[in-house]
């Protein structure tokens, strides 16, 4: 039975959000302004295979812009960095070829997010990547880069790929002192209608618990992958008019790809939180979302993109773009 679930959730990373109802996609986790694209998911993801890894010479990357935070409840100064790739499209150019001048792996930055978080700063508000793939050959993208001398006057990224050169960041410029465009504030609605009222409030990293899936009214443990992780949006529907109000499906699809994850379904929960996949919902009520990610190669709670959720016996699609912290 895994299997036939897991077969359907490929067809298709998480926290609160910042929403907009909306017919459009980010065709690229860009640094400017996204461009419009069709959102129709594409039933497979981009995945890192001897195909696609990183190579020597099949990879160009420069510095485009960059943006000093300087902010007084931090004890230490961050650059978000906007990198230009191009390369082989689905390439998968993970951060531990980037070091700064003090040392510092950007794949090895997790103490610092954690103290961003700390403070209710989320760096995926930005759309930073923590690890470069598109199925475009050339786009931009948004890292993330601690910087431990607060006095120093100018930092340098290098890349040990053949094709990169060193890019120097003057850190005296393009200085950020207000932290309000990565701030999360809970309980953001999402969607309010004559009909519902859909608001979504965080975001769990679910992998460590114990996952049940009911089959011809019997439960049996579910496994969940070691290379794979589970998380969970937490969702309130409340329905208006006596009209009920059923999630039928989700998807999620990250910004910069062309393909996404389904919600696990609804026969599947854990031993904490409850599926909402499936409830027929009068009045309110309050449950979670399940995305399963097979082998990430990436944070998706620090993430942006598209939640698709499908609504009703119709197959009515709430089209929705958030900001995963």
């Amino acid at each position: 039975m895994k299997a036939d679930y897991k077969a359907a959730m490929e067809a298709g990373k998480l926290l609160c959000i910042l929403a907009a109802v909306t017919l459009a996609v980010p065709a690229l986790g860009g640094c400017g302004k996204p461009e419009e694209a069709d959102i129709t998911p594409v039933p497979e993801q981009t995945a890192k295979t001897e195909d696609n890894e990183t190579e020597d010479g099949s990879v160009r990357a420069a510095l485009k812009t960059w943006e000093v935070y300087r902010l007084d409840d931090l004890d230490f100064v961050f650059v978000l960095a906007c990198l230009h790739i191009e390369t082989q499209p689905g390439t998968v150019i993970t951060l531990d070829h980037f070091v700064t001048s003090e040392g510092v792996s950007l794949s090895d930055t997790g103490a610092y997010v954690t103290a961003l978080e700390d403070h209710a700063y989320y760096v995926g508000r930005r759309n930073v990547m923590f690890s470069l793939v598109s199925a475009q050959s050339a786009y931009d993208a948004f890292v993330f880069m601690p910087v431990k001398d607060s006095s120093a006057k100018e930092i340098t990224l290098a890349c040990d790929l053949d094709g990169v050169d060193d890019m120097h960041i003057d850190l005296s410029r393009n200085i950020v002192t207000d932290g309000s465009s990565l701030y999360y504030e809970a309980s953001e609605v999402i969607a309010d209608t004559d009909m519902y009222h859909i608001s979504l409030f965080r975001a769990l990293d679910i992998t460590d618990e114990m996952f049940l899936i009911e089959t011809g009214g019997e439960q049996m443990q579910y496994t969940i992958p070691a290379a794979d992780k589970v998380y969970a949006f937490e969702i309130s529907v409340r329905a208006k008019d006596d009209q009920p109000v059923v999630i039928t499906d989700a998807v999620f699809i990250p910004d910069g790809y062309v393909t996404g994850y389904h919600a696990m379904a609804e026969g599947i929960r854990s031993m904490k939180e409850t599926n909402i996949i499936g409830r027929r919902i009068s009045g309110k009520d309050t449950g979670f979302l399940f995305f399963e990610v097979y082998g990430p190669e990436y944070n998706p709670v620090s993430y942006s993109g598209l939640l698709q959720l499908v609504l009703g016996e119709t197959g009515q699609i709430l089209n929705v773009n958030v900001n995963l912290n």
